[in-house]
């Protein structure tokens, strides 16, 4: 954690953030908290949100590690726009139709 003190954080605090989770959160097991992690990251979460997420799991004696995904945001959650099909189309016509003239 030295790496704070001195002004600059560390690009990927995962050990920080996993030893703050495990030191308050003991029945935790490491192995859970670190796929946690993992999946958020994967998921599309920030390390800010990540380490919000993790802060208020903590205080949550209900909660558990795979909460945590449940912040991730989903890409199934976004409403489809028609208008982005419609775009999406109409660039696939003129990239064939600039295909067959060239070709």
């Amino acid at each position: 954690m030295s790496d704070y003190w001195n002004g600059s954080a560390p690009a990927n605090p995962t050990a920080e953030l996993l030893a703050l989770v495990l030191a308050r959160r003991r029945e935790w097991a490491e192995h859970h908290v670190t796929a946690a992690i993992e999946t958020a990251t994967h998921d599309g979460m920030t390390w800010d949100q990540i380490a919000v997420g993790l802060a208020r799991l903590m205080v949550d004696p209900k909660a558990s590690p795979r909460d945590l995904v449940q912040d991730a945001p989903s890409p199934l959650d976004r409403k489809r726009d028609p208008a982005v099909a419609r775009e999406g189309a109409k660039a696939a016509r003129e990239l064939m139709d600039l295909m067959r003239r060239t070709a």
